[in-house]
Formats: C-alpha cells, structure tokens, sequence
C-alpha cells in the first residue's frame, strides 16, 4: 500500500488586500508540484470584493469571509474551526500573509521532511525576504525581560543554505505549524492584531516543542521590512506584549519581572521623540492592566515558567536533531 502523503492547508489572510492575491496564489500554485497542499483564503470582512475575486480567478481555493473584521488572530481561529467543522483533515498548516509570493520551490516537501525527522518540532520557519532579496525576518530570539524580539540575520541578502536554527519565536507572516498542535494549544490567543504569532510560539515552547528557522526555503514579502508602523500598530504591539506576559507566565514569576520589564519599555518611551507614538504606548501600557483578568492564564507550571525562561535566556544556536 503507497504511503499517503501529509496535506497541509495553506491558510491566507486577507483585508482589502485583493490587489495582492493574484500574485500570492499564482505562486503558490506553481511551488506546489505534488498536490501536498489545499489552498484557503480567510477574509476579514473586506469590503473590496476580495472574495468573488478569488472565486472567480482561483476556483480551487476554499474561501472562508468572517461576520466582521477579526483581526488577525481571530480570522485564522475562524478558518481553523471552519476547517475542523467540514471535516477536512491535515497534518499541519500553513499560515501565510496575502501580500506574499511563494516561488520556492520544494518549500513544502522540506518543512514536511523536517516536520517527520523530529516529532518534537512545533513550527517551521521559512526565511522572509523583501523583493530586493534582502532578510526581513522569519524567527528569532526573544529578550525575556524587556519583551524584545529580534530578527535572525535581518538586513543581510539572503543566501539559501542548509542551516537549521532553534528560535524562541517565528513570524506570523509565514509559519508553518502542526495542526494537532495548533489545535491542542487553542490557536492564536486573540490579540486582534501584533504579538500573536510571538505569543503563539511561547505557548509551542512552554508546550515542550522546538521552532526551527530553516534557511534553505523563503518567502517574498512585500509589505513591512522598512515601512515605520504607524502609531496604531504602537498601540497594539506594547499593549499585547505585556498581555502575552501575564497569559504564559504564572501570576508569581508575572509580578517579579514586572518591575524590569516596565522599566525597559518606559524607558524606550522615553526616547521616543514622536510624541502621538509616545502617547500610544504609554496609553497602551495602561489599557492593558486593565484588560489582564479577560485574559485567561495559559500556564499554572512554575516549572514550565523555569524551563522557558531557561530557554529564553539561551543564546540561539544551530539545530540538531
């Protein structure tokens, strides 16, 4: 009996993006030579016609259009439950931004044999690149007590190779996860935009799994890299972050590294010389206390707040198995 192939549901987000999907599934299609993948878009409530776009122009993709605009964690929650609710069965998921190209060839058939070599890898990383051909991001390392994330190899040309890294988080732009695995740790935790994907791969890491950055397979990325967030995405990614803190960690270890960490951030705010961005964050900080007791904790484990914060500690090293 042949062995079946493992599926993988390439997930793609969208909001008003219907310029970019031409490009993004055009190119999926093409780096997907031995039928490994089923194609889905979710759309957040668009309102520029994304969707019968899509239906018209790539018939093969299941499109999914969510009740209002969920945001970014909430619209890929959407699709895995819709998925799960049609009964369609994969092995792991890939979670991809709209305004991507993906003309790597054997990118799939590589995250899969990875995925097999190690029951213990979580999430696989490809490495996001501009269309300069120049590294953006794709995983990296977490500074635990500032909240800092930093960017393996970010603003070098990329050059493939055959290097493995373990990362203490990957992008949300494009990751590929194990299904059973997104399913047992309840998705993206809802932040609605900013500092899911680093949330996510804290809660892999606190589960006992790896993220490894593979650099022999990308991603084109065409938004983000050199754009400045603006004062909105400030907002969000100081407000979540420290949301993240008090969801994975233990109500003890929360309020011990408290003290540093809002030290580090307001010190960061008060460097900032555009003061709508200071404002944002400072307001965000704030609004965040009072969001916490919404949240629910995801870990109780003191010992798994020492195991992690061990890891987090670590210097990012090359992979092996």
């Amino acid at each position: 009996m042949n062995k079946v192939s493992p599926k993988i549901a390439v997930i793609v987000i969208n909001y008003n993006g219907k310029k970019y999907l031409h490009d993004c599934f055009s190119s999926l299609i093409r780096s997907d030579k031995h039928g490994l993948t089923d194609l889905v878009l979710i759309d957040s409530d668009s309102s520029d016609d994304s969707i019968e776009y899509c239906k018209k122009n790539f018939p093969m993709v299941t499109a999914f259009k969510t009740p209002s605009n969920l945001g970014f964690s909430g619209a890929y929650n959407y699709a895995h439950e819709e998925i799960r609710k049609s009964g369609r069965k994969y092995d792991f998921y890939f979670i991809l931004n709209n305004d991507t190209t993906v003309d790597c060839q054997g990118i799939f058939e590589t995250a899969i044999e990875l995925f097999e070599s190690d029951d213990n890898i979580g999430i696989v990383a490809p490495t996001i690149v501009n269309k300069e051909n120049i590294i953006q991001v794709g995983a990296g390392d977490f500074i635990f007590l500032t909240g800092t994330t930093l960017g393996m190899s970010s603003g070098k040309p990329y050059k493939p190779s055959k290097n493995l890294y373990l990362a203490k988080w990957a992008s949300g732009c494009a990751l590929f996860i194990r299904t059973d695995l997104f399913e047992q740790l309840g998705g993206f935790d809802d932040y609605f935009m900013y500092m899911e994907d680093v949330g996510l791969s804290w809660k892999v890491l606190n589960a006992g799994y790896k993220i490894v950055a593979d650099s022999s397979i990308s991603v084109v990325h065409f938004g983000g890299g050199t754009d400045k967030p603006s004062a909105f995405e400030h907002y969000y990614a100081e407000r979540n972050r420290l949301i993240m803190y008090w969801q994975n960690l233990t109500t003890p270890i929360f309020v011990l590294t408290l003290p540093l960490f809002l030290l580090f951030r307001l010190a960061l705010l008060m460097k900032q010389h555009n003061f709508l961005i200071a404002r944002e964050k400072m307001k965000a900080i704030i609004h965040a206390f009072s969001l916490l007791s919404k949240f629910v904790k995801r870990n109780r484990s003191l010992k798994k707040d020492m195991n992690t914060i061990k890891l987090f500690l670590s210097k990012i090293k090359g992979y092996n198995k």
